[in-house]
């Protein structure tokens, strides 16, 4: 896909549009996410009408008077989160290979190390247990780094109602863009993204903002809501602009592209 104009806030109005789209479509199935969710924390909700001697409905079902949740005890008891070891290989049998290949396991299990594994797989199990599916970001964090190298990997866990696919299509790979809601500060998209604090007051916070801790509302006036759409250029590049509310961030064709050395 591509935008119609350079005009920096039409090109706003589109991405919108297309966020509404997008988010409309999604509707349906983030009611059953919410439905699912519900049911894990012990809803005295109870599906199904009524029916008489037939079968046919009556009405809809009272709630429950007493809720023991099933769902939870099963989801919980069911939760993994152990990490598999890395184990590497030789292709041949020498002390050589041998000696290589226990090197390469050693830098693997640095590598995890330096990434918060058991929270992310704590919040996946969950996630992917009560909606059947989640999301995981990973993306490169240009502002961390050691003495000698810059950026690091980051890996973050996503709830799916904070996930809209372009309308119709049920694979990532065939979507021509896809939106992502994030939660963060006005102090945060400062550092990130080199704005005012001026400029910061002009980011918004979305109600329908889908919280891990089951919230939906925020008080906080510094806590904003961050919308990132993916979508493919005419050349088959991976582009990203991101927003937040009124406020454009960014607005880059080519986001893989090697810019800084």
């Amino acid at each position: 896909m591509k935008f119609t104009t350079k005009d920096k806030e039409e090109r706003l109005s589109e991405a919108q549009e297309l966020y509404q789209r997008a988010s409309l479509s999604a509707a349906v199935q983030r009611e059953k996410f919410n439905r699912y969710e519900r049911q894990y924390e012990g809803s005295p909700e109870i599906d199904g009408f009524k029916k008489d001697s037939q079968g046919n409905p009556l009405e809809a079902a009272e709630d429950a008077e007493v809720v023991y949740n099933i769902t939870f005890e099963l989801i919980e008891g069911s939760i993994d989160t152990s990490l598999p070891q890395p184990m590497v290989t030789p292709e041949f049998k020498c002390v050589h290979h041998d000696r290589n290949a226990r090197r390469v396991e050693a830098l693997i299990k640095m590598l995890m190390d330096k990434q918060p594994w058991e929270t992310y797989l704590d919040m996946e199990e969950r996630i992917s247990k009560i909606f059947s599916v989640a999301g995981t970001n990973l993306e490169w964090d240009v502002d961390t780094g050691t003495h000698s190298t810059v950026g690091e990997v980051e890996l973050k866990t996503l709830m799916p109602q904070n996930i809209y696919p372009q309308p119709g299509m049920d694979n990532i790979d065939d979507c021509d863009y896809i939106f992502v809601d994030y939660l963060t500060t006005r102090a945060e998209l400062m550092r990130k993204y080199g704005i005012s604090e001026e400029a910061a007051e002009d980011a918004d916070y979305d109600p329908t903002y889908k919280r891990s801790d089951n919230d939906i509302t925020s008080d906080d006036e510094d806590v904003v809501t961050l919308t990132v759409m993916w979508y493919k250029g005419e050349d088959g590049s991976i582009c990203r602009y991101a927003y937040s509310g009124d406020l454009v961030l960014e607005d880059d064709d080519d986001y893989y592209s090697r810019k800084v050395e």
